[in-house]
C-alpha cells in the first residue's frame, strides 16, 4: 500500500494539531479566537479567564455566562432565554467580528450580573483576592449589597 505525501504542509500541521488539541500548537483558532474576545471584552471593563483544549476554548465571563469558541465557526452563549419547550436559547456571532460579539456579551453581562441572586457575595469574595480585580467602575454603584466594595484598595 502506498501513502501520498500531502500536497500543503500547513494542512498537515492543522490536522497534527487539531488531533494533540493543545491549544498553543499552529492550527487551534479557538485558544487565539478566546483571547481576541478577551482583550476585546477588556475594552469594555469586563475581566475574563480564558481555558481552551481539544479545539475548542470557554472564555468565562461571570456566573451562568460563558462564551465558547471553535475558533473558525463563530462564538456562542446562552442568551438567557428559553423556548417554548423549556430549552435553553443560544446567541451566536462570527469569529471575524469580535467587536460585536464583545458588545452583545457585555450586554449579556450587564442582565447576568444585576440579575444573578449571587452577585454580591462573589464580589466580596473577589474583594478578598487582592490580585488587582475590581469592579468595572459602570457597575460597582448599582450591584445590591455593594456598599463600599468595589475590588482591594
Amino acid at each position: 500500500m502506498v501513502s501520498r505525501m500531502p500536497q500543503v504542509i500547513a494542512s498537515t500541521t492543522i490536522t497534527q494539531a487539531r488531533k494533540s488539541g493543545h491549544p498553543t500548537e499552529r492550527g487551534d483558532f479557538s485558544f487565539e479566537a478566546a483571547e481576541t474576545l478577551q482583550r476585546t471584552l477588556a475594552a469594555f471593563h469586563i475581566r475574563t479567564d480564558v481555558n481552551a483544549g481539544k479545539g475548542v476554548a470557554l472564555v468565562s465571563v461571570w456566573a451562568d455566562l460563558i462564551v465558547w469558541t471553535d475558533g473558525e465557526l463563530g462564538y456562542w452563549w446562552w442568551s438567557g432565554r428559553y423556548s417554548s419547550p423549556g430549552r435553553k436559547l443560544y446567541a451566536w456571532g462570527p469569529v471575524r467580528d469580535p467587536v460585536s460579539v464583545a458588545r452583545r456579551v457585555a450586554c449579556r453581562f450587564a442582565e447576568t450580573f444585576h440579575g444573578h441572586p449571587h452577585s454580591a457575595a462573589i464580589l466580596r469574595m473577589l474583594s478578598t483576592v487582592r490580585d488587582g480585580w475590581e469592579l468595572p467602575p459602570t457597575l460597582s454603584a448599582t450591584v445590591p449589597g455593594n456598599q463600599g466594595v468595589a475590588g482591594p484598595a
